[in-house]
């Protein structure tokens, strides 16, 4: 079931603490640049403090080659906009996606 029509079902909304009724918010990487003078990639997306947040690239996305980039891996939310920077050489080609999960502390609650 998808109540706002943006093409993510109202389960996933619920584990990224968007509002399914609102068309607008949804987990997404909000922006991603690139400054190939000094080999810069910037990644930003907003979270949830309720949530954890991991990225993750890949070289080739359709082979399911998929691997967790160091440092951005079950980052707790801020409730705000969330910043990833990589300052090593820029690969020819990477491809970026974001999961967020519920941490297990929610799982256990009474």
């Amino acid at each position: 079931m998808d109540g706002d029509g943006d093409s993510v079902p109202n389960g996933h909304e619920y584990v990224s603490d968007t509002d399914p009724l609102d068309a607008a918010e949804y987990c997404r990487i909000a922006s991603l640049g690139v400054s190939n003078s000094v080999s810069v990639v910037r990644i930003t997306w907003p979270s949830s403090s309720n949530r954890l947040y991991t990225l993750r690239h890949s070289g080739t996305p359709g082979a399911g080659g998929w691997s967790n980039v160091a440092d951005c891996t079950d980052l707790p939310g801020n409730g705000s906009v969330m910043v990833w920077t990589n300052r090593t050489p820029i690969v020819p080609r990477r491809f970026y996606r974001l999961s967020v999960e519920l941490p297990l502390r929610l799982y256990l609650s009474p």
